[in-house]
């Protein structure tokens, strides 16, 4: 049986981690820059959900629940997925601006610090791990989003 076709992926490991480095490295590159620190926030906010969702998604035993559960369960971790890919996405739009800020600046991006790279890879793996894993769970919430318009 593929698990993946009736029952939501499991932990966030991939996103939870990148988010977390991600955070980290936010504040480590200036913990002064209001962009950043919303960066950290974005992240921060993300990485807790991420966690919540490994716990929600561990607290029920897949085969031997009843289906109504499950449906209720996997409600819920749509939509815990949908926040984390919000925020993801607040913290990309945000590391843009940062971005753009130092661009006007002229600072040269070869000048920027480790954590400004790191914080780059972090990004692009946390989204590549929530598409990669969780893209239906986040296609789903959204699709019921606009039909409640």
């Amino acid at each position: 049986m593929n698990t993946k076709e009736h029952f939501p992926a499991g932990d966030m490991v991939l996103p939870w981690a990148s988010l977390a480095c991600g955070a980290k490295n936010a504040i480590g590159i200036d913990p002064d820059n209001l962009i950043l620190n919303s960066l950290w926030l974005e992240l921060y906010s993300a990485t807790q959900l991420a966690e919540t969702y490994g716990k929600i998604w561990h607290s029920i035993v897949w085969i031997r629940t009843k289906t109504a559960t499950k449906k209720r369960v996997a409600a819920t971790l749509n939509r815990i997925a949908f926040s984390i890919n919000q925020h993801l996405e607040g913290a990309i739009e945000l590391f843009n601006e940062f971005c753009d800020s130092q661009a006007e600046a002229g600072i040269d991006p070869a000048q920027m610090p480790p954590e400004f790279f790191e914080l780059k890879r972090n990004i692009y793996l946390a989204q590549k791990g929530l598409k990669e894993f969780h893209r239906e769970e986040i296609e789903s919430c959204q699709l019921h989003f606009w039909e409640d318009i």
